[in-house]
């Protein structure tokens, strides 16, 4: 509560998501979408929604092509749909990832935009696969700003991207591109 600098514990209803870390919260009208994150043995790639008006929570059965168990990814609303982007798994074999998936919540559907490139030879531009970076979403001209984070090994990354969404109404099938980097930018 900013008018009164308190914070409340909320005491949900009984299908509330596992403990976790390294997942998303992503605000949706009066409900908020938890995606993915690590628990205490395991990478997670589930979804849940959070009814604000209700104080309750719901575990979502979702189909199509979704991402990968990650932590450390970042994730965004565009109109119907959340998208991931990036993030690893370092329970068991370490995997970093540089995919993007919409999920578009009416339809509960997921769908690969950009493949995760990490393991290929792939001709297009694709930022180093990443977790923990920062992204910016702007609605208005369908584009996200990635910048930093860490990769493989840890090391820590100073780049730029900028990542280009088609994102049609409904459950249409989107498009994404990625248009360049801009390294170690000075101003």
């Amino acid at each position: 509560d900013l008018v009164e600098n308190q914070w409340w514990h909320i005491n949900p209803s009984d299908h509330s998501p596992s403990a976790r870390r390294g997942h998303s919260a992503t605000l949706f009208g009066d409900s908020i979408v938890v995606f993915g994150g690590v628990g205490p043995s395991a990478a997670l790639n589930d979804v849940y929604v959070y009814d604000i008006e209700t104080a309750s929570w719901t575990a979502l059965e979702c189909s199509g092509d979704a991402p990968a168990p990650r932590s450390g990814h970042r994730a965004f609303s565009s109109g119907d749909s959340l998208i991931v982007v990036g993030g690893c798994c370092t329970i068991g074999d370490d995997r970093y990832f540089n995919d993007v998936h919409r999920l578009h919540l009416p339809s509960r559907t997921w769908e690969c935009l950009v493949p995760d490139s990490s393991a290929s030879q792939d001709s297009g531009p694709h930022p180093p696969p990443r977790f923990g970076f920062g992204l910016v979403w702007i609605e208005e001209e369908s584009v996200a700003y990635i910048h930093g984070g860490a990769g493989f090994n840890n090391v820590s990354l100073g780049d730029l991207w900028r990542l280009s969404l088609a994102m049609p109404g409904g459950d249409s099938k989107a498009s994404a591109s990625v248009t360049g980097a801009m390294r170690n930018m000075a101003l």
